[in-house]
């Protein structure tokens, strides 16, 4: 007589945990039940290693918690050999290090903004691409996105301004004059004067490039709206 096969499904033998935060898979493995959920916890175990002391800043950013490629990345990625995609800040750590970076002690914080910012001044001040320049110009937004979060938790991190830049295009053939606006730049720097001059530069380098190979007969100028510092207060305007 054939021996009646079990309908039963075999049991895991790894715990459940009953939790509104997760839900099981078909394949029995639990996952949140956001990315949102899971960020923030990720979040919040990367910070305690970093203020114990465990885990370096740098080196977290660079291997751990990536915000740029690692060469493994690349590779896997088959852009080994795209210059431009080297630079590009991995939006899904960048998002999970503006969940870190208000948890850290407040000499962490000063690392991570460092940091980021040296990559930057690294990278354009090396021969790089167009592209590549687009892609490192959103170093110093990001920077700036981080700081506004901080100023919600009150602290005020040393060492930056934050450039609030708009573009004056004129129009020679219409005779007409406009203003765009510009994304917002944190820009580390010890003196204000300095620190306009250089978001000036930055905004410069790109506009030229968007503008590269329109037709026009006029001009296109990057001006300083507001400098603040990181309490959020106006210390120079337009």
């Amino acid at each position: 007589m054939p021996t009646q096969q079990s309908t039963t499904q075999p049991q895991s033998l790894e715990p459940r945990i009953n939790s509104s935060l997760l839900y099981t898979r078909a394949d029995g493995i639990q996952e949140f039940v956001h990315d949102n959920i899971r960020d923030f916890f990720l979040a919040v175990y990367v910070a305690q290693k970093i203020n114990e002391g465990f885990w370096d800043v740098h080196e977290t950013i660079t291997y751990t918690c990536p915000l740029t490629p690692m060469v493994i990345d690349l590779m896997d990625s088959y852009q080994l050999d795209n210059p431009d995609y080297r630079v590009k800040l991995l939006m899904p750590w960048a998002n999970i290090w503006s969940l870190i970076t208000p948890q850290l002690a407040p000499t962490k914080i000063d690392e991570v903004l460092d940091d980021i910012w040296n990559t930057f001044k690294r990278g354009i001040a090396s021969s790089c691409t167009d592209n590549q320049y687009i892609h490192f110009f959103e170093y110093p937004q990001y920077i700036a996105k981080i700081i506004c979060d901080l100023q919600l938790i009150g602290y005020v991190p040393r060492g930056f301004f934050l450039a609030y830049m708009g573009e004056e295009v004129y129009d020679a053939f219409d005779d007409y004059e406009h203003d765009n606006i510009l994304p917002t730049l944190a820009i580390g720097s010890s003196s204000l004067d300095e620190a306009k001059s250089l978001a000036l530069s930055l905004s410069g380098r790109y506009i030229d490039i968007q503008r590269k190979g329109f037709l026009h007969s006029g001009s296109f100028t990057p001006v300083v709206y507001d400098i603040k510092d990181a309490r959020d207060e106006v210390i120079s305007n337009k």
